[in-house]
């Protein structure tokens, strides 16, 4: 009697494990992807500093959470996926990017002035569905 006990036990904690990571699976999967993208997406501020324009980069504008408007020395980028990029948007400058295959596109008049050399983002890739996704 006491195997068949055990077994049972055994038995429903396998259940309440499995019922546990199905439930709790796609979200860890969804965390971790997002960390991801907005990983690669914050290497648009070493493109700028490589190009020298880091200077360029504008204190918080009001509104933003969690920071007080005028903080310095915080940059504050969002990334999400976009056309089989990631779109990208640096809040302190209003600059909208796009990242395919680890080359920055610029967007809008904003980015091209941090990283003129950057192309073009393709016209399908717009700075209203830059912000539509990466806000």
């Amino acid at each position: 009697m006491k195997q068949h006990h055990r077994l049972l036990l055994l038995g429903t904690l396998l259940v309440v494990v499995v019922a546990i990571a199905a439930f709790l699976g796609p979200y860890f999967i969804r965390s971790w992807r997002e960390d991801q993208i907005n990983a690669r997406a914050s290497h648009v501020y070493d493109a700028i500093r490589s190009a020298g324009n880091w200077k360029l980069i504008r204190p918080i504008p009001e509104g933003v959470e969690g920071f007080p408007a005028g903080t310095d020395f915080v940059v504050v980028i969002k990334g999400a996926e976009l056309e089989d990029g990631i779109a990208v948007l640096l809040i302190n400058n209003d600059a909208t990017f796009w990242l395919k295959d680890e080359v920055f596109h610029t967007v809008n008049d904003e980015a091209k002035a941090l990283l003129p050399d950057a192309p073009l983002a393709p016209s399908q890739i717009t700075d209203a569905a830059v912000r539509a996704v990466a806000t």
